[in-house]
């Protein structure tokens, strides 16, 4: 926002020169949801807005992560089972991509260990030596410091965390709430990768499909801090991003539109 404000606008505004050391952090991967509930199984309209959003304040594997999210909810309107929806979803990024490198380690790691929490030692193992490979990177006091202090809320050991959650979260007593139940004991951002995998599994299951457990202490309601919006119904919100995502498919991806 200061970049913005002083002029310098996407994708320079992520930069790193411009001061931007958190060019890679979750900030990208965690407001994914939205461009894959108003593209529902078109996963390249969802990637092409994830990465103009995602190019306001990150680049790399920062947008990489906006983009996996986003499609991986797109693609959860038509398969449900998640170990292919993880592997589908990759294909919206390069192979050489970091990120999808990386993911590709955590699903090696599911296939190699049976409990979640020999599963999340693996996964630390394989974040503590991509971490030395940034620090190697490095080229400022602050990107140092977020590497060094602030490493919880970087995108690859989120993604990570994310993906093993929906792996090992295949229970069938609850199938929406395990995973996120995982993805809380695993520790790091535990907000942004709860409300990822709540959207993603919910995509698969639909609304009926969630416990009325996780549903009915929210009584329809959420609260939020943007003017003009600080009390919304679910339900209402709901329908007006099934809406906005009517309208966009009936005017860009008509082979997918929904009535």
């Amino acid at each position: 926002m200061k970049n913005i404000r002083a002029g310098i606008y996407p994708p320079e505004s992520a930069a790193e020169r411009h001061g931007n050391v958190y060019y890679d952090a979750i900030g990208g991967q965690m407001k994914a949801d939205i461009w894959g509930l108003i593209a529902p199984n078109c996963p390249e309209m969802t990637a092409h807005y994830a990465r103009i959003d995602g190019a306001i304040a990150h680049q790399g594997i920062g947008i990489d992560g906006e983009v996996f999210v986003a499609v991986m909810i797109a693609n959860a309107f038509g398969i449900r089972d998640v170990e292919e929806l993880v592997h589908k979803s990759l294909l919206a990024l390069p192979k050489e991509s970091e990120y999808r490198l990386f993911v590709e380690q955590c699903l090696m790691i599911h296939e190699k260990h049976a409990s979640w929490r020999d599963g999340r030692t693996a996964l630390m193992q394989a974040w503590d030596k991509a971490r030395k490979s940034l620090f190697g990177q490095a080229r400022s006091v602050g990107r140092w410091f977020f590497l060094r202090f602030l490493h919880p809320v970087h995108v690859l050991p989120n993604a990570g965390i994310i993906v093993l959650s929906l792996l090992y979260g295949q229970d069938q007593e609850d199938r929406f709430g395990r995973p996120l139940c995982i993805a809380a004991m695993m520790g790091y951002d535990t907000d942004c990768n709860c409300g990822n995998l709540g959207t993603i599994m919910g995509t698969i299951l639909g609304e009926r499909g969630i416990p009325a457990r996780w549903k009915d202490p929210l009584q329809d309601r959420f609260n939020t801090y943007v003017k003009g919006y600080e009390s919304w119904r679910i339900t209402d919100l709901s329908r007006r991003i099934c809406d906005a995502g009517k309208m966009l498919l009936r005017a860009s991806c008509p082979k997918h539109a929904i009535g």
